[in-house]
């Protein structure tokens, strides 16, 4: 159980107050930012396919066997979520903090899909689940405005974006 919780809470982020959830999001996008960025797409998303399904199975059975539900401590979904968000946009401040800022209020907020999973689909999967889902509604924003919004916007001009080549 005590390694349960230490993988579920990120090595104790999720005790962190106040937002244990943006503290978990937060961590994630440094850990992309200064590491995971610099790898590919598909290399990006099998860590992100690694990290989910076996938090998704320690989940579950935490929660089977702990008898508790969606602590505000288990953060691993708010992680996962952040990390597959990252892995279709470029090292660029200005879309890595729209994606956290997006993240945060469709987690917290949980619009349409993401409060009917939220409610309804319970354990490891339901933890999981309506931050996927929630990712699924920052990249339906984040993607077309890379369609339309200029390469670097001015950040370039202050030495904010670093887009990866």
């Amino acid at each position: 159980m005590l390694l349960a919780r230490f993988w579920l809470s990120l090595s104790g982020v999720g005790y962190l107050k106040p937002g244990p959830g943006t503290w978990g999001s937060i961590a994630a996008t440094l850990l992309w930012w200064f590491s995971l960025s610099s790898l590919g797409m598909v290399s990006q998303l099998l860590f992100f396919l690694l990290f989910t399904s076996v938090s998704v199975w320690i989940c579950s059975n935490f929660l089977r066997d702990s008898g508790l539900g969606d602590e505000s401590w288990i953060v691993v979904d708010e992680f996962a979520a952040m990390l597959f968000i990252l892995a279709f946009l470029p090292r660029d401040i200005f879309y890595v903090s729209l994606a956290l800022l997006l993240f945060r209020l469709f987690d917290i907020w949980k619009p349409w899909l993401v409060g009917l999973a939220d409610r309804k689909i319970h354990g490891g999967v339901g933890v999981m689940l309506d931050d996927l889902i929630a990712a699924c509604f920052v990249l339906a924003i984040i993607l077309p405005l890379g369609l339309v919004l200029p390469g670097d916007l001015i950040l370039a001009e202050y030495g904010l974006s670093q887009q990866a080549g």
